[in-house]
């Protein structure tokens, strides 16, 4: 009888650690912006706004144990290369930016801080659903280094509006940690 209580303690505690979870993303509504989230810069994984007067938030950043054990991410930048140019690509969910230039370095992504950068097509795009727009983005805090764990981690957060033929999207606000999770090659 002892040893079934063990197995079963064991069992018990075996699920438990399994179907652990922590979510990183912090969500604090904002009180004249009914639907978003407050504008920060406090890494809480976070970005929201309105399309075509609709709030629109990212999901949440969670961490996941046992057999579906991973990271889901509510932001994904990468950088592309093509023959003529390289893209710097910020994604969260349903909009996307992407900003072009002949080559990007750690350099330009710090540079970023305190930029209003006016996207107008030829330096880059908007991208709601597959639609592409023009708009303007302000990068408050943008910061980059090496992570430990391999990749390039840091921070960055700001404020964006948008234009496609379709959609509209304004008071958008974004504040993530970047975890190691850019993958930036030279």
């Amino acid at each position: 009888m002892k040893r079934n209580r063990l197995i079963l303690l064991f069992v018990a505690c075996s699920l438990a650690l399994l179907s652990c979870r922590k979510n990183y993303t912090r969500f604090f509504e904002d009180s004249v912006e009914e639907g978003l989230s407050v504008f920060s810069d406090k890494g809480y994984n976070v970005m929201s706004c309105y399309i075509n007067g609709e709030p629109y938030r990212t999901k949440n950043r969670e961490a996941y144990s046992g057999w579906r054990g991973g990271v889901s991410y509510e932001i994904y930048v990468n950088k592309e290369a093509s023959d003529t140019a390289e893209s710097l690509i910020f994604s969260w969910g349903k909009i996307k930016l992407v900003l072009i230039k002949e080559k990007f370095t750690i350099d330009d992504f710090r540079r970023l801080e305190n930029q209003c950068v006016p996207i107008d097509g030829t330096n880059g795009y908007f991208q709601v659903d597959a639609e592409r727009g023009t708009g303007t983005i302000y990068f408050h805090k943008a910061g980059l280094a090496e992570a430990p764990t391999g990749g390039f981690g840091g921070y960055i957060s700001g404020l964006f509006e948008i234009s496609t033929p379709s959609a509209t999207v304004t008071h958008g606000r974004f504040d993530h940690s970047l975890d190691g999770n850019i993958h930036f090659y030279y």
